[in-house]
């Protein structure tokens, strides 16, 4: 399909960081063909023709450490740090968690990341069993760009993370010829992963020319941990099993020596910053700035539902910004322009898609959204990124285009039926939380809520 969007104001994120104003994009055959003036680029013709007039055009933002699998648990935790809501939540909650209840579960993460201007996102799914092939079905069915893996760990049972290597080599060999869908190896993390089994994903990754998804110096505990068993902590100890590359996204980074960021830097490791998740489970900050000053890529995450409690790229750039400056006491820590960078080119960056996708230019895959700016909420426009990333919200966005194709347009996915979906979505997740036992869990750990009669 050709696409004209007209009349735009069009955020390209390329490496001007133009702002073109009465602006319009052309694609043909899914990758943009010409960027510019709306009236030198509107003389071409379109088979479709979007009028942006009001509207603001970006590239699509990129949601770079997530887990669907824990969508249906997103409002029902809190007071609890990762541990604790792990064990309290997490493990009972994946245990009563079904096959046939996963195509759902993913798909309602799917149809929301759409629906707040997720273009492409990176998942590190959990289950107990062969799960990607279901993952394939709904990236398929709803038209979002995918970056996927699932849990390989092996602390608990030798057993799973065999099988879950074999999942993860199938699903590459299933999406040769998908080209909206990449595969990762995800070796959890340190505390749950042998240096035996981060070597082998890191074989197989070189092998097969795929990326690498991990979590990494989360937490205070997990360092402490590190250094006693270890001696050394989760970068230094991960760097003497020749893990590390540009290939490894790696999510958190809270917990870094200087002398680590310079291994990040001199191994190109990609790092996620997922402040929502941070915050929530009193984790801590990450030193963004230093990773930057440093040369670090450094992209954005919302990571589980739970933490976050939405799939809002929008809040998480606010935050990441926010977070920085209180916690370093300065003002100008980081800004509006960085964290939009962060949600687009940087994830792009990441997941080694920079060619591709990112930011609107000629030659790259046209993903795109667009933002309703006409409301009360986002009136006046003093300065474009100031305002999105300090007054936005995924309910701004109105139409998603990826790949070219339209799969929201008025805020309506095109792709899903919505209705049918949170019928589904509230009726599994009910019956999740009723037989793993989660509120009783939750009570037993003081953990209070308001009782519904």
């Amino acid at each position: 399909m050709n696409l004209l969007i007209k009349n735009g104001l069009i955020v390209t994120m390329d490496g001007e960081r133009r702002v073109i104003k009465d602006g319009a994009i052309l694609v043909r055959d899914g990758r943009i063909e010409e960027v510019g003036k709306t009236h030198k680029v509107s003389k071409f013709s379109a088979e479709e023709v979007i009028d942006a007039r009001g509207k603001a055009v970006l590239p699509g933002l990129i949601n770079s450490h997530t887990h669907t699998h824990e969508t249906l648990l997103s409002g029902v935790s809190d007071c609890l740090e990762l541990y604790s809501w792990s064990d309290t939540v997490l493990q009972p909650y994946l245990k009563s968690l079904r096959r046939e209840d996963c195509y759902w579960v993913a798909l309602q993460a799917c149809a929301q990341m759409i629906g707040s201007g997720i273009t492409c996102y990176n998942d590190m799914f959990g289950y107990n069993s062969p799960i990607l092939d279901v993952i394939i079905k709904v990236i398929e069915r709803c038209g979002i760009r995918g970056v996927i893996g699932r849990y390989i760990r092996d602390a608990e049972d030798p057993k799973y993370a065999s099988m879950a290597i074999s999942d993860t080599l199938a699903a590459i060999e299933q999406c040769r010829d998908k080209p909206r869908i990449e595969v990762r190896f995800c070796p959890f993390t340190v505390l749950k992963c042998s240096g035996e089994t981060y070597g082998k994903t890191r074989e197989l990754a070189s092998k097969y020319d795929v990326g690498l998804h991990t979590h990494m110096a989360e937490t205070r505990k997990e360092i402490q941990i590190m250094e006693k068993e270890k001696g050394k902590g989760t970068v230094e100890y991960l760097d003497s099993l020749d893990f590390f590359g540009p290939d490894v996204v790696a999510a958190h980074a809270i917990w870094l020596k200087d002398e680590e960021i310079k291994i990040l830097s001199d191994k190109g490791v990609k790092i996620v910053h997922n402040p929502s998740s941070n915050m929530k489970l009193a984790s801590g900050v990450i030193p963004l700035r230093k990773l930057i000053d440093r040369g670090v890529t450094v992209a954005l995450g919302t990571d589980a539902a739970p933490f976050s409690d939405d799939w809002d790229m929008f809040i998480a750039m606010r935050l990441a910004t926010y977070l920085q400056k209180v916690h370093n006491l300065d003002a100008a820590a980081s800004t509006a322009e960085e964290a939009l960078e962060l949600a687009t080119i940087n994830g792009a960056k990441a997941l080694m898609l920079e060619d591709e996708i990112g930011s609107l230019e000629v030659g790259k895959k046209a993903d795109m959204i667009l933002i309703d700016l006409k409301g009360v909420g986002l009136t006046p426009i003093n300065d474009i990124a100031k305002k999105l990333v300090f007054c936005g919200t995924g309910c701004y966005v109105d139409a998603s285009i990826i790949d070219g194709e339209i799969v929201m347009e008025n805020r309506c996915l095109k792709t899903v039926d919505e209705s049918e979906l949170v019928e589904k979505s509230q009726t599994i997740a009910e019956d999740l939380i009723e037989s793993s036992g989660i509120w009783k869990s939750l009570e037993a750990q003081g953990v209070k809520r308001w009782k519904v009669i």
